[in-house]
């Protein structure tokens, strides 16, 4: 009778054992999710950061075109806030490519390691885009 009870108490232990272990697992695994389901949303504000910055190097490269026919920057670092971190770059821009009276500019911003490169072409006489593509690399 004594090993009887004995096994009863074993299996009891058994089971809170194996229950335990299942939830400690399960909710390991959901504050690990969730922990880089943070991770991801704030590398995709630091992206559209880096995409509004380089659209703004985009508009600024524009209207400096407008004013300036001739401005042809080989790589212009522009501030587009008083905050520091707020940098862009306007890496070149072609005239009469790829086509007459089209102009490619190429623009570039990097906002904690989030980079965005923007390849424009627009018109050369009313400035309106004709196609932007985010480039993959320099």
């Amino acid at each position: 009778m004594k090993s009887f009870k004995f096994q009863k108490g074993f299996v009891a232990l058994m089971t809170v054992i194996i229950i335990t272990a299942v939830l400690t697992a399960t909710a390991f695994s959901l504050s690990y999710q969730s922990y880089f389901s943070r991770a991801n949303s704030l590398y995709a504000e630091y992206k559209a950061k880096s995409a509004a910055l380089a659209q703004g190097c985009l508009e600024n490269a524009k209207l400096s075109l407008a004013q300036n026919p001739s401005f042809n920057p080989s790589s212009l670092e522009l501030a587009l806030s008083a905050d520091p971190t707020d940098r862009c770059t306007i890496i070149g821009l072609s005239s009469d490519s790829p086509s007459v009276g089209q102009t490619k500019i190429i623009t570039s911003a990097s906002f904690q390691k989030a980079t965005t490169n923007y390849q424009a072409i627009i018109d050369s006489t009313n400035f309106s885009v004709l196609s932007q593509a985010e480039l993959p690399s320099l």
